[in-house]
């Protein structure tokens, strides 16, 4: 079930890329300045300056791509802050930091920004070198299911579970496999 989540996840993300990208790039050679998205960024608009990240991004520009996202973030565009822990995280055009792509990747989640917030899950379940708390690992995935995933509400009732002789919340875990429930499973 999370596999084919994730698989999801990357595909719809791969898909919004490419539909950017080939939406806005009608410069060859990294020449955007001429594209109206580029005015448009420059002028300071937060989606603008995401999109020209990605397409910066798409061609490899690293550089170019990380400037626009650091943009596009300071307005507030969860997105961005996303993209620049992705950045940290793979080491595009920076030195790999996972310290650093959590920081970036808990800012997008507290936007609410349900990849971010799914990417600190995943982070936790590969065991990623990043040691967070129970508390914030059970915080984290209680804000992903709040977009009413049932695999995520799976995984709460087994976390909860498992560190059940460390914060001893059964109730808990009993509202989670409610929630998980009454939800219709697709698969």
């Amino acid at each position: 079930m999370n596999s084919l989540f994730r698989t999801l996840c990357i595909t719809l993300c791969s898909f919004i890329l490419f539909s950017v990208f080939s939406t806005y790039a009608k410069a060859d050679n990294n020449n955007y300045e001429n594209s109206e998205i580029y005015k448009k960024a420059v002028s300071g608009d937060a989606d603008s300056q995401y999109s020209l990240g990605n397409m910066y991004l798409f061609s490899k520009n690293y550089k170019n791509a990380l400037k626009w996202y650091k943009k596009s973030a300071s307005q507030g565009k969860a997105k961005a802050l996303y993209k620049i822990g992705s950045m940290y995280e793979h080491g595009q055009g920076i030195l790999r930091s996972s310290t650093e792509s959590l920081k970036w990747y808990k800012k997008a989640a507290s936007l609410g920004y349900i990849f971010a917030q799914h990417k600190l899950n995943a982070m936790q379940n590969i065991n990623n070198g990043i040691a967070l708390s129970i508390v914030n690992k059970q915080k984290w995935r209680e804000k992903t299911a709040t977009h009413a995933h049932i695999n995520v509400h799976k995984t709460i009732n087994s976390i909860t579970q498992q560190h059940k002789e460390k914060n001893k919340d059964y109730l808990k875990a009993l509202n989670w496999y409610k929630k998980a429930a009454t939800q219709k499973n697709k698969n």
